[in-house]
């Protein structure tokens, strides 16, 4: 008889918290449609895609889908929308994450730069686009431009660093990669100051973050790594 009375109270609870649940989600639903019905329809659109991908995320691909479509429909809407454009390359960048979407993307938010220059998310997001390919000096135009544009924008200053230390890496790759034999004076000089450019700006990110010698020395002996090996 107990066991009864446990279950029925039981059952009453979970029924409560399905209707409260139910009750919440409802009136979400409404309180959306409410906001977007105020809104002209390129910015319902728009909207619409920003919510879509909050609740399904860009890793599903029917919702990315599903988004870009109705990024198009802003586009026909208002063809001079920098913001539509700028999500739309956005999205395709979370697309499959091929070189052709990619292409896309570059694409989408050079229009959108085109449309508004003053739009500081596609020079952003063209500049990661053209560090991923290693094309170095577009990429810190393109973050320099973010920076003037908004200099609070997330991050912004650590990324430039990071993609002028990224620009010097590959260059002194490319040095030590020539035949000793092929190596003129110069070449020797410019890879002396890059190893040292480049030591010391490690040397100040691991300083900002905390971490010490000791602390790579014991993370490289995990790898087999030397002291030696590690240049310390």
């Amino acid at each position: 008889m107990k066991k009864k009375k446990l279950l029925k109270a039981l059952l009453i609870v979970v029924v409560v918290i399905v209707v409260v649940v139910v009750g919440l989600i409802i009136n979400f639903r409404y309180q959306v449609n409410k906001y977007l019905a105020t809104l002209e329809p390129e910015e319902r659109l728009l909207s619409e895609i920003s919510i879509l991908m909050a609740l399904k995320g860009y890793d599903n691909k029917k919702a990315v889908d599903k988004a870009i479509e109705k990024c198009k429909e802003a586009i026909e809407i208002n063809p001079n929308s920098a913001k539509a454009y700028s999500q739309l390359g956005n999205l395709y960048r979370t697309k499959y994450r091929t070189k052709d979407m990619f292409k896309k993307a570059e694409t989408s938010w050079k229009k959108a730069i085109e449309l508004d220059p003053t739009y500081p998310e596609p020079h952003y997001n063209l500049g990661w686009y053209y560090s991923l390919e290693e094309r170095y000096d577009e990429a810190i135009k393109e973050f320099q431009k973010t920076l003037e544009l908004d200099p609070g924008y997330k991050g912004i200053q650590k990324r430039i660093e990071r993609t002028e230390f990224e620009k010097l890496e590959k260059e002194l790759k490319g040095l030590r990669a020539k035949d000793s034999k092929e190596l003129t004076q110069k070449d020797k000089e410019r890879i002396a100051y890059l190893e040292k450019e480049t030591d010391k700006r490690s040397s100040e990110w691991m300083e900002k973050a905390g971490i010490t010698d000791e602390d790579l020395i014991r993370e490289g002996k995990k790898y087999g790594f030397t002291k030696e090996d590690l240049g310390l």
